[in-house]
């Protein structure tokens, strides 16, 4: 059988144009599949290196062209308030106390604010001593008697600088006639340290025993000398004070010798609580 050679020619064209199409499409799909790994594995470095920037903080070097120098600013002046001066506060002045002594019945009364301290016995006679103190006096008194009824002692204040006659002649005298009134310096009792110094008021001319009362009247009342038993008296080592004790006739005794307790009148600096 005759063999048809332009059939042969198309089939083997055909072949030859269908191996050609399939390499085409093979390398169409290689084509595509180069370019989509490409393309997904540039996308997947992108996107991690957007990530890794946001979690970075970028740090920028400062300009040196905007820098300005600093001008210095004067301080405002502040008003200084003085805080007021703390004054320390006063003291307090010491209780007066009585305290009991080595002696039977014997008393010893204190009073640190006024300076003064003296001895007594607390019962003589048949009669209980008691104290009073009213101001810068203390009375000493029979109980159930008026406390200023008994004998006692008041203490001034005085200039340092000045001795007891000056000192009297100056606080009582003023305006009185010397022809009438003076101080008087008087010898001291045993009792008493030698540096004491004691004086009182007198009536010029009077002998204290049958004088009338028109003498002492031209004088101070109270602190000149009548017929009973007054008197000032100062410690020179304590010249801030003065003593004037008013006893009258009778004794209140400080111990069983005979010694009133006048005799013992002791007079120092004032002393104050802490």
């Amino acid at each position: 059988m005759p063999v048809n050679k332009q059939s042969v020619g198309s089939s083997s064209l055909l072949k030859i144009l269908t191996v050609l199409l399939l390499i085409l499409l093979v390398l169409i799909f290689s084509a595509l599949a180069l370019f989509g790994w490409y393309y997904f594995k540039s996308k997947s470095i992108i996107g991690f290196n957007l990530f890794t920037n946001k979690n970075q903080t970028t740090v920028q070097a400062p300009s040196t062209q905007d820098t300005k120098t600093p001008i210095p600013v004067k301080p405002t002046p502040v008003a200084t308030v003085e805080k007021p001066t703390t004054q320390p506060t006063p003291t307090s002045p010491k209780a007066p106390y009585i305290e009991t002594t080595n002696v039977p019945g014997q008393k010893r009364y204190v009073n640190p604010r006024l300076g003064i301290s003296f001895l007594y016995l607390e019962n003589q006679n048949q009669h209980t001593i008691k104290i009073q103190e009213i101001g810068n006096k203390v009375y000493l008194y029979f109980q159930g008697q008026p406390y200023d009824s008994g004998q006692y002692v008041e203490v001034f204040p005085k200039d340092p600088n000045l001795s007891l006659k000056e000192t009297l002649t100056n606080k009582f005298l003023t305006g009185y006639n010397q022809a009438d009134c003076q101080v008087v310096s008087l010898k001291l009792p045993p009792s008493y340290p030698d540096i004491f110094q004691m004086a009182d008021i007198e009536a010029v001319g009077a002998d204290f025993s049958d004088d009338p009362a028109s003498k002492w009247e031209k004088c101070p009342k109270t602190y000149t000398r009548t017929n009973g038993v007054s008197f000032f008296l100062m410690n020179p080592t304590a010249p801030n004070k003065f003593a004037f004790v008013s006893v009258g006739q009778f004794a209140i005794l400080a111990d069983n010798f005979n010694h009133a307790w006048q005799d013992t009148l002791a007079l120092t600096n004032s002393k104050t609580q802490n």
